[in-house]
């Protein structure tokens, strides 16, 4: 006759574990290949995984985050195209995660609203290479750009509104 706390203890390893970073960066990568290949059933199964793990990932912001309140984002199309293996894209978004000492001031704010300006002021003038350049840069500091919602976030959390510009007469 089975003992009754062994199915318990059997159905709590079945449950979402936090996986360390370079895991879950690892299974996002995988899964954003597959997509770029179109192999929807992959990339399904990655996300399936990821959840498993207590990942949720967000696509239309290119971020995720897990229960345990690791956060990360999703490399872009263009990172994927580089031609990088997974490995490299992933030790590259590792290499970005702030490290778990530096607390949510680890940020140069002052240098992300002066980026946040420039490339405002880039837009604004319709020079949309220099804009997207920014918008990179921001990224690699670890800085999403919302426009629809003109409003920045960063992985430590730190977030602000973006100020439009006009090409006429400044702010």
């Amino acid at each position: 006759m089975p003992v009754p706390w062994a199915k318990e203890e059997r159905e709590r390893s079945r449950s979402p574990r936090s996986k360390n970073y370079e895991e879950i960066v690892q299974l996002v990568v995988m899964r954003e290949q597959a997509r770029q290949g179109k192999d929807w059933a992959l990339a399904d199964t990655y996300r399936t995984q990821l959840q498993q793990m207590g990942v949720t990932l967000f696509d239309k912001t290119n971020s995720w985050r897990s229960t345990d309140g690791l956060a990360g984002r999703i490399p872009s199309w263009a990172d994927l195209e580089a031609g990088d293996s997974p490995e490299s894209i992933s030790a590259h978004l590792v290499e970005m995660m702030p490290s778990s000492s530096e607390g949510t001031s680890s940020i140069d704010e002052a240098r992300v609203k002066e980026l946040i300006l420039e490339r405002e002021r880039a837009r604004s003038n319709k020079d949309f290479s220099r804009s997207d350049e920014i918008r990179e840069e921001l990224k690699a500091l670890g800085v999403e750009v919302y426009d629809k919602e003109k409003m920045w976030r960063s992985a430590t959390g730190s977030s602000g509104v973006i100020l439009g510009f006009h090409a006429r007469g400044g702010p």
